[in-house]
């Protein structure tokens, strides 16, 4: 129902398992304990509000980038890297169905938007559905994987704000 004709049947149960494990895997990656302005802190502490959004978003995207980072070592079939890019996508709509209000629907929408603005996906209104841009899709993961983290080690408050502004669908800059 998300995806061109062409490009639904790229998603698969075996990605959604593998992401929905290497999700929960990748809560325990990335900084917890920081030093913001020469004092020891926790990001939760800094981030406040936002570090549950924040944090649902990284381990959703630092999942896939896992998953692909154990095709890249030969443990899993490179050849299926669509396969991932197609669930994970398509598993953005099934968790920003909780809402922009809990952390879940907070991550995933923040994930759209970031993705959009990168060109991973198009909207195709001929057959009113998406379709993916593997290319761009991949680097997008990349680039989101990095900044999430770089967001949780800084510890920056008004950064960390600014960037889901920025990221929101229904925004000024991401009409749905």
């Amino acid at each position: 129902l998300v995806l061109v004709h062409d490009q639904s049947g790229l998603v698969v149960k075996r990605y959604m398992g593998a992401e929905t494990l290497f999700h929960d895997l990748s809560h325990s990656l990335g900084p917890g304990s920081i030093t913001v302005d020469g004092r020891k802190t926790t990001v939760s502490a800094e981030l406040k509000e936002l570090n549950s959004g924040l944090e649902e978003g990284k381990a959703d995207i630092m999942g896939v980038w896992n998953i692909l980072f154990m095709m890249d070592k030969g443990e899993l079939p490179a050849a299926e890297a669509p396969q991932v890019w197609a669930t994970y996508f398509v598993g953005i709509f099934r968790a920003v169905r909780f809402g922009i209000d809990e952390a879940h629907g907070q991550g995933a929408a923040m994930q759209y938007g970031y993705l959009k603005e990168k060109g991973a996906f198009e909207w195709v209104p001929a057959q009113q559905r998406f379709r993916v841009n593997f290319d761009r899709m991949e680097q997008g993961i990349r680039d989101l994987t990095a900044d999430l983290v770089r967001l949780q080690g800084n510890g920056d408050y008004e950064r960390t704000k600014a960037f889901f502004d920025l990221h929101e669908p229904g925004s000024r800059r991401f009409p749905v």
